[in-house]
C-alpha cells in the first residue's frame, strides 16, 4: 500500500471521531437510551482502529500482521453493533409478529453472503494464524450484526413501528459491515484502487450514521 492508503485512512480517522465527537455531544448534552450510547462506542471503537493503521502505515510502512491491539476495535465495533440491536432493541421490542418470520428467514442471506467472502478472506495462504484466528472472530460479530441490521431494515411497518424511524440508519450500519469485510477482502490480495473506493464509502458512512441515528431516535415515542 503506498501513501495513497495513509491518506485514505486519516481521512478516515477524522471521519470516525467526528461521528464520534457528534455522539459524545449528544449523550453529554441530552438523555440519549443506552442504544444510541452503544452505536457511539462502537464508532468511537472504529475510530481508534483506523488511527491505529495510520501509525502503522507511518511508523512500518505496512499494515501488522499477527495480534496486534488495532484488531480489537473492529471486535469492539461490531460487538457493540450487535449487543445493541439484538439486546437493546430486537429482544425487547420485537413482537415475533406472523409477518416477522419471512423477515427473519430473508435476513440470513446478507450474513450467508459475508460468511463466503469471510471465508475467502481466511483461507488466504498469506494471512498469519493468529491474525486469521482474530479475523475469524471480527467476522464471526459482523455476521451477527449484519443480520440484525438487515432484518430490521426489512421488516414490515405493520406491527413494526418502533423499528420504522430506523431504516435508513440500519442501511448505513449494513453499508459498515459490508464495507469492512470488502475492505479486508481487498487489502488481503492487494487491490488498491478498490481499496481506496471502500474506504472513501466508508468515510461517507462514518461521518453520517450517527446524525442519522439521533433522527431516527428522535421519533420514538415510548
Amino acid at each position: 500500500m503506498d501513501s495513497l492508503s495513509l491518506y485514505s485512512n486519516i481521512s478516515l480517522v477524522v471521519g470516525f471521531f467526528a461521528g464520534f465527537a457528534y455522539g459524545v455531544r449528544k449523550c453529554l448534552t441530552t438523555r440519549k437510551m443506552l442504544y444510541f450510547q452503544m452505536i457511539t462506542a462502537a464508532i468511537g471503537c472504529a475510530a481508534v482502529t483506523r488511527l491505529y493503521n495510520v501509525v502503522s502505515l507511518i511508523c512500518v510502512g505496512e499494515y501488522v500482521d499477527g495480534f496486534n491491539v488495532g484488531l480489537l476495535g473492529p471486535i469492539s465495533c461490531f460487538s457493540l453493533l450487535f449487543c445493541a440491536e439484538f439486546g437493546a432493541l430486537d429482544s425487547l421490542v420485537d413482537k415475533n409478529l406472523k409477518n416477522n418470520k419471512r423477515a427473519t428467514i430473508i435476513a440470513c442471506i446478507v450474513p450467508a453472503c459475508l460468511a463466503v467472502l469471510s471465508a475467502i478472506i481466511i483461507h488466504t495462504d498469506s494471512v498469519d494464524k493468529i491474525y486469521r484466528i482474530l479475523i475469524f472472530f471480527t467476522l464471526l460479530t459482523i455476521c451477527a450484526a449484519s443480520y440484525f441490521n438487515f432484518k430490521h431494515l426489512i421488516l414490515s411497518k405493520e406491527g413494526n413501528e418502533f423499528f420504522e424511524p430506523l431504516r435508513l440508519y440500519n442501511t448505513f450500519a449494513l453499508l459498515l459491515e459490508v464495507f469492512y469485510v470488502l475492505d479486508l477482502l481487498f487489502m488481503t490480495y492487494n487491490m488498491e484502487v478498490a481499496y481506496i473506493i471502500t474506504n472513501v464509502a466508508v468515510l461517507i458512512v462514518a461521518v453520517l450514521i450517527l446524525p442519522v441515528l439521533d433522527k431516527g431516535v428522535g421519533k420514538w415515542t415510548i
